[in-house]
């Protein structure tokens, strides 16, 4: 199906989807595989709309635990105190981090930096492009290019918090 004619995702969920699932009602009673074939096209663009995928994460969060046991969790004191500057601020979105950002934030020596995405953009490059023998050398770039950025907002106070909610999953990587 052609991309051309829709201003954005959106407009194409809007017009698209609907019309897959009046093709799966029409043929449910003439031609059972075809009305199985649009409705799982109505869901495909369901799936391509949506923010949230949960099999995403389980996937995410499973690649994360095994990746944590098998590279950190004997991790060395010096590798532990990196990034000791940073407060993660983690939870379900709609959770009170907002309000525990701001009451930390209240201090002089804490700067936010808010929901950063930088974390999750690396740690999900890291993790989708996962391969063992090159692993020390991806994840001690990630840690670097993390803190490179978080200490240039940062600045000159001592700590910095990083507020994003869905960071919970990356929590193997940040210990």
């Amino acid at each position: 199906m052609a991309e051309t004619g829709f201003k954005n995702k959106l407009d194409r969920f809007w017009n698209i989807q609907p019309l897959f699932f009046g093709l799966a009602a029409y043929y449910q009673k003439k031609d059972q595989s075809a009305s199985e074939h649009y409705y799982h096209l109505g869901n495909k663009e369901i799936m391509k709309t949506v923010r949230y995928n949960s099999f995403d994460y389980q996937k995410h969060i499973s690649q994360i635990m095994d990746i944590y046991l098998k590279h950190f969790s004997n991790a060395s004191p010096e590798i532990q105190q990196l990034g000791k500057e940073h407060i993660f601020i983690v939870g379900s979105p709609r959770s009170g981090t907002t309000l525990i950002e701001s009451i930390a934030a209240s201090n002089d020596k804490i700067v936010s930096g808010g929901e950063l995405l930088s974390l999750y953009k690396l740690s999900g490059k890291l993790i989708n492009t996962f391969d063992d023998n090159d692993f020390k050398n991806k994840m001690t770039s990630l840690r670097d290019v993390y803190i490179s950025r978080t200490n240039f907002l940062k600045g000159s106070y001592e700590l910095i918090i990083d507020k994003l909610p869905e960071n919970f999953l990356y929590l193997g990587l940040i210990l």
